[in-house]
């Protein structure tokens, strides 16, 4: 099949060599295509993207973290910020969620390919709220010494 008749997400993973069973898959609920994180990681390599910049506007647990992360690809520059709030992020892990969103909006938003993917660290699965919902249960069994 020539490069005529496969469609940019196609062409675009054929690149960089993901594949869905290893490196993205069809988000259900949003219809959209979701970019694990490793492999924005890997893209990043690939393309020997610049170290991220990182400058932390915020970072507060109650509010959550605000840093902006900028990052070089030849002659080109993005700057975009990352976020993680209580309201937006079921991991308490601010700090590391902001990053790996600015940093996965950067490298996608290089390559004109954020149309194409979001980053899984943008969407919260469905199974964060049934893990929290599992945890929760857990919890109230102990507290209830399994009554």
């Amino acid at each position: 099949m020539d490069n005529e008749k496969k469609s940019p997400r196609e062409i675009f993973a054929e690149k960089y060599n993901l594949t869905k069973k290893n490196d993205f898959y069809l988000h259900t609920q949003s219809g959209k295509w979701i970019l694990k994180h490793d492999a924005c990681e890997k893209i990043h390599g690939i393309e020997k993207m610049s170290k991220p910049s990182i400058n932390v506007i915020t970072d507060d647990n109650e509010t959550g973290t605000f840093m902006l992360i900028s990052v070089k690809h030849g002659d080109l520059e993005w700057e975009d910020v990352g976020e993680a709030t209580p309201q937006n992020c079921v991991s308490k892990y601010y700090r590391s969620m902001a990053f790996k969103r600015g940093l996965d909006r950067c490298i996608l938003k290089l390559l004109k390919s954020y149309e194409l993917f979001y980053s899984d660290s943008e969407i919260e699965s469905t199974t964060s709220t049934q893990k929290t919902d599992k945890k929760q249960n857990s919890e109230n069994e102990l507290d209830n010494h399994g009554k």
